[in-house]
């Protein structure tokens, strides 16, 4: 039997009904009403409680209610729903986060450029020196240092920002 149909006095005889698939379809279903929403957010069943906050026509406060379940998985389905709402936002917040980290990596590379020449140079310029005055240096020491640092050059000049992760804190109220 379907929910959409049924009058009021019946619904409010389902969210008693001792079977817990019965309570879940009835939480499950967009067309319950709000208060039955509210009501089956203290069902002693986890399933009924994930149910009601997977349903996107639980009330906002029904949500803060369930952010508070002692029901891990009661949580983690009722954070999934809450982010999926905010799913332009977050893509858009992520582009502006996205474009801002490239803008200010341009710097943190230009720095690291910076560092890189200046040890390098300076290891290349005291192997040069010990090299005038100990023949025992070889020029393959020399040749492998001015390689090394080309290489970094190209490596740290392809350098990109990349964002690897995101973690959204989804809070209710106090």
């Amino acid at each position: 039997m379907g929910v959409q149909g049924a009058r009021y006095d019946n619904i409010k005889d389902l969210v008693r009904d001792p079977d817990c698939a019965v309570r879940e379809r009835l939480a499950s279903d967009p067309g319950t009403a709000a208060e039955i929403l509210y009501f089956l957010v203290r069902d002693d069943s986890p399933e009924v409680r994930r149910a009601v906050a997977e349903n996107p026509a639980t009330p906002r406060k029904a949500d803060t209610s369930l952010s508070r379940d002692s029901d891990y998985t009661v949580r983690c389905v009722l954070a999934r729903k809450i982010v999926g709402s905010q799913k332009g936002l977050l893509e858009s917040l992520l582009k502006q986060d996205e474009a801002r980290a490239s803008k200010e990596s341009a710097g943190v590379i230009d720095a690291a450029l910076t560092r890189m020449r200046e040890h390098q140079r300076g290891e290349l310029q005291r192997l040069q020196a010990l090299r005038a005055k100990n023949p025992a240096v070889r020029a393959e020491e020399i040749d492998f240092l001015e390689a090394q640092t080309a290489a970094l050059e190209t490596h740290l000049s392809e350098a990109r920002c990349r964002l690897e992760a995101v973690r959204v804190i989804v809070a209710g109220e106090a």
